[in-house]
């Protein structure tokens, strides 16, 4: 017999994952884009921040089943943060609102 996996025993376990490698994500970019800021390539800042956006947007329908207030807070920082990487802000700018995403997706993937 099959015992059901712990992925049936929480239906949102996928997406509290997904939210997990978003917040992961995140914290790659909080490293690089202050070393790009300082004349090192973007494309790892700007690389780290598109795969934790694709992460986040792959399970954003079930995150929202968890707390639909702090996805659309997460997607409006993501939308933030790429307009100011996008014109190249100083990370002071930049790195506070990724942390408040970060922070908002680690509680999303807490069970």
């Amino acid at each position: 017999r099959l015992q059901p996996g712990p992925a049936s025993a929480d239906p949102l376990a996928g997406a509290r994952a997904k939210a997990l490698e978003a917040a992961q994500g995140l914290e790659v970019f909080t490293i690089e884009y202050p070393q790009a800021a300082q004349g090192a390539e973007l494309s790892g800042a700007v690389g780290a921040l598109n795969r934790a956006q694709a992460a986040f947007e792959s399970a954003r329908g079930d995150l929202s089943r968890i707390d639909a207030a702090a996805v659309d807070k997460v997607t409006d920082d993501f939308a933030e943060v790429k307009e100011k990487v996008n014109a190249h802000a100083p990370a002071e700018e930049v790195l506070p609102l990724a942390e408040d995403a970060r922070e908002t997706l680690l509680a999303l993937a807490k069970p």
